[in-house]
């Protein structure tokens, strides 16, 4: 099993959508794959099950943080597997979720994309320890300049590197907006720190509508004003399809 943790303790940037991305491109490309949601608001598991009220329920994902816990993931309707995040998931062992990594390896997947929450946390921290690649997503906005948030996730990924040598960590540029100035000088600046990943991928209506769908933006289509369907633009689906495919496959 190939283990992806969309990550970033910033809010706002996007991991959701990239991790359900990742996930529909490593399907796309006819791999097993098991969704786990850690964000204990649930959203990557509300809009894969289309059960608003998964939530609120106990199980799924929390399993992960109890030393021999159960690993059942549910089917979804679009055929990923998933431990479902829950607002129960607050204030785990994390002395046991270093000892589940086997357990979560053990299960019967190719790729396991991990969705975690905006903010520091031993469900936060947890992932590192099972990782293959950290996936980064960043804005490039003067508040991501100014704040180098990341430098707390480098020192992060140093600890796991001693009990998970091979972690590799990959930055993208996510809502990119290249006609504001700020967010070409911002995406300038980030460029001078950071190894990012091409191409950048740009604000578009067409991705949060899509994800809403609980579709990748490559297969979604939506009705114009002549009530005909119409896919999103070719520029849009091949930013978010080389992106996710180029990680499934680094």
């Amino acid at each position: 099993m190939k283990v992806f943790v969309v990550t970033n303790q910033k809010g706002g940037v996007g991991k959701t959508t990239v991790a359900l991305h990742l996930a529909w491109a490593a399907k796309d490309l006819g791999h097993r794959v098991l969704v786990v949601d850690l964000d204990s608001q649930g959203n990557a598991s509300q809009l894969l099950s289309g059960d608003v009220a998964i939530n609120k329920r106990r199980g799924g994902a929390s399993a992960l943080f109890q030393r021999g816990g159960s690993l059942d993931p549910i089917v979804t309707p679009g055929g990923l597997a998933l431990l479902h995040g829950h607002r129960y998931l607050d204030g785990p062992n994390f002395s046991d979720a270093i000892q589940q990594r086997d357990a979560l390896r053990s299960l019967p997947y190719d790729v396991a994309v991990i969705d975690t929450p905006p903010s520091m946390s031993d469900v936060f921290v947890a992932p590192f320890f099972w990782a293959d690649r950290l996936v980064v997503p960043i804005t490039p906005d003067p508040l991501t300049v100014r704040v180098r948030g990341h430098a707390s996730i480098d020192d992060i990924v140093a600890k796991a590197r001693v009990v998970n040598p091979s972690l590799v960590t990959r930055f993208l540029i996510n809502r990119y907006t290249r006609h504001v100035r700020a967010s070409r000088t911002s995406l300038a600046e980030l460029l001078l720190t950071y190894d990012l990943k091409q191409p950048y991928l740009r604000a578009s209506g067409w991705v949060s509508q899509s994800t809403a769908a609980g579709l990748p933006v490559w297969a979604y289509q939506n009705l114009d004003a002549s009530k005909r369907l119409r896919p999103a633009p070719q520029e849009i689906r091949g930013q978010w399809q080389i992106v996710c495919r180029g990680l499934i496959n680094d």
